[in-house]
C-alpha cells in the first residue's frame, strides 16, 4: 500500500467523527438515533444521525427527530451517508421535501512516514488547549457568524471547540495571527478541522504548514491515523489535502427540513 492510501474499511466512521466534534447536548431518541443540539452553530454540532434500523420504522424515527429540533427552536438537520439504512432515510427525507445543504467528503491518511514540517518564511505556530479570542474571531468569520454579538456566538463556539480532547494551533507572522487549525483525537484517530488563513496571507504555504503541524500534533498525542472533512465544492482545499497524502474514504450529506413557509434556512456547516 503506497503512502497516504487508506482502504475504505479504515474510514473513521460516524461515531469517531462525532466524538471529535461533539455537540453541546446529545439526545438519544427512542429509536437509538443521535440528535445533536448546540444552539445552531455548525451543522456538525446540530445534526441528527441514524445509527441503527428503527424498530418503529424510519418515518416515525424522523418524526421524533423533527420534534426534538422543533422543541429546541432549531432547524431540523440530518447527516445522511450511503447504502442500506442511509438510503432509506434519504428517501424519507426527500419525500418530506428536505433539501440537501452540503455534500462532504471524508479524507484520511496514516501518520507513519509523516515528513518533517517545512518552514514557511517568518511564520511560527503555537499550540493551546483552548482557542483565544482572535482564534475564535477568525473561525467565526469563516463560518459567517458574527463574533460581535455581546460574545454569545464566541462563547458558543468556544464551548463546541473545547468539547472532547482537542488542541488549537495558531500561525503568526511577527505578532499578527495569520491562520488557525484545530486538532482533536478519539482513539487512534486524529481529526483536523477549522483550517483558515487570512485572505491577505493565502498562497504562501501557511495552510500547508498548519495542516502538517496538525498531523504532527495528532501523532504526538497518540493517533496513528488522521482524517478531515471537506465540502466537495472546495476543490482548492481538496487539492492541498491530496498532495499531503489524504484519500477519500467516505462521504455524506446534510439534509435540512424546510420551514413552515417552505424555505430552507441558510446556515454554516
Amino acid at each position: 500500500m503506497s503512502r497516504g492510501t487508506v482502504p475504505t474499511a479504515l474510514a473513521p466512521g460516524v461515531e469517531v467523527e462525532m466524538a471529535c466534534w461533539p455537540p453541546l447536548r446529545r439526545v438519544v431518541t427512542t429509536q437509538g438515533w443521535w440528535v445533536g443540539l448546540s444552539g445552531g452553530l455548525t451543522k456538525r454540532a446540530n445534526s441528527a444521525v441514524a445509527l441503527q434500523v428503527p424498530d418503529g420504522g424510519v418515518p416515525s424515527a424522523v418524526d421524533e427527530v423533527e420534534t426534538h429540533y422543533a422543541a429546541a427552536g432549531l432547524p431540523a438537520v440530518m447527516r445522511v451517508g450511503h447504502g442500506g439504512l442511509q438510503d432509506e432515510v434519504r428517501g424519507e427525507l426527500d419525500g418530506r421535501g428536505w433539501a440537501e445543504r452540503a455534500v462532504t467528503a471524508v479524507l484520511a491518511r496514516p501518520l507513519d512516514g509523516l515528513a518533517a514540517t517545512p518552514g514557511a518564511g517568518a511564520v511560527r505556530t503555537s499550540l493551546a488547549r483552548e482557542p483565544g479570542d482572535a482564534w475564535l474571531d477568525l473561525h467565526l468569520d469563516v463560518k459567517g457568524a458574527d463574533a460581535r454579538d455581546g460574545g454569545a456566538r464566541r462563547a458558543l463556539a468556544r464551548a463546541i471547540l473545547t468539547g472532547g480532547e482537542a488542541w488549537h494551533l495558531t500561525a503568526y507572522e511577527d505578532d499578527a495571527l495569520v491562520g488557525i487549525i484545530r486538532v482533536a483525537r478519539a482513539g487512534r484517530w486524529g481529526a483536523l478541522s477549522c483550517l483558515a488563513v487570512r485572505p491577505e496571507h493565502r498562497r504562501r504555504g501557511t495552510g500547508r504548514l498548519l495542516t502538517l503541524r496538525g498531523l504532527e500534533v495528532a501523532r504526538e498525542h497518540g493517533a496513528s491515523h488522521a482524517f478531515l472533512q471537506v465540502e466537495e465544492h472546495n476543490t482548492g482545499a481538496a487539492a492541498l489535502y491530496a498532495d499531503l497524502g489524504f484519500v477519500r474514504v467516505d462521504g455524506y450529506s446534510y439534509l435540512e427540513r424546510p420551514t413552515a413557509d417552505g424555505t430552507v434556512p441558510a446556515g454554516s456547516c
